[in-house]
């Protein structure tokens, strides 16, 4: 099956309402994207974990590096019970046309932001 896509909101300097309880309960199916189509802007991402137990993030990097095409490790990163983190900045260049994220449970909450 196909990723579920995460929308990403523009931060400006009118600001924005963040509302960590909230964002896009994450698909432990079959993973999340952001579609990194922009215009050149930033991207971090806001993990929080609902759930009461800890569970990991993976950022997937399709992308390889150098001449020799050598593959670019995914970053994993843990969120123990209760946690909210923000991840980035990443390096568009290294996630093609999409950010894929992987969790292990839905009761991990993405949320997605430009700068």
């Amino acid at each position: 099956m196909a990723r579920t896509a995460i929308a990403a909101t523009q931060i400006t300097l009118a600001g924005i309402v963040l509302n960590v309880a909230g964002g896009t309960a994450a698909d432990a199916v079959n993973g999340n994207y952001i579609s990194t189509d922009n215009n050149g802007s930033t991207l971090f991402i806001l993990a929080n974990n609902t759930g009461g137990s800890p569970y990991t993030v993976t950022f997937v990097t399709p992308g390889t590096h150098g001449a020799g095409g050598y593959a670019i490790t995914d970053e994993i990163k843990t969120l123990a019970a209760g946690d909210i983190k923000l991840f980035g900045p990443f390096p568009l260049s290294d996630f093609s046309k999409q950010l894929q994220i992987d969790t292990q449970n839905a009761a991990v909450k993405l949320s997605a932001f430009w700068i």
